[in-house]
């Protein structure tokens, strides 16, 4: 089965927004109500603007950049996987900058609804990135 084409231009969009650091285009692609999930953090930020506050921390801190690999979407889901890069150079909450660079692959599912994103949960190994950041060892 094809992909739902107009569903996967919009994540497409959302990408290309993260990576030209354009927020007000990035927020465009999701719903006013949407439920962002970082399953490896274990925090569930409900609403566009608690997932506003979250990326502007923790995204900018990282200056985190995507590269997409695989794209399913249908007319109320989808599944990517992906490689999220970037250096740490502002502090975090316990953790100040440790100016490294680090490369993660990742996964996201989600759902849209009216034309945007309503729903996404990103998946990735907390383990790999604080071992690339220096901040455990092993």
């Amino acid at each position: 089965m094809p992909n739902h084409i107009e569903n996967e231009k919009l994540l497409r969009r959302y990408y290309q927004a993260m990576n030209d650091r354009d927020y007000d285009a990035v927020w465009t692609c999701f719903t006013d109500d949407v439920i962002y999930t970082d399953a490896a953090l274990g925090h569930v930020f409900d609403g566009l603007p608690a997932f506003k506050s979250f990326y502007m921390e923790y995204m900018v801190a990282l200056g985190v950049s995507m590269k997409l690999g695989s794209i399913v979407t249908t007319d109320t889901g989808y599944g990517i996987t992906n490689h999220f890069y970037g250096k740490h150079t502002a502090d975090l909450p316990g953790m100040p900058a440790t100016g490294k660079s680090f490369s993660i692959p990742s996964a996201s599912v989600g759902t849209f609804e009216n034309d945007r994103i309503k729903t996404n949960t990103d998946y990735w190994n907390m383990h790999d990135l604080l071992k690339q950041l220096g901040v455990i060892s092993g």
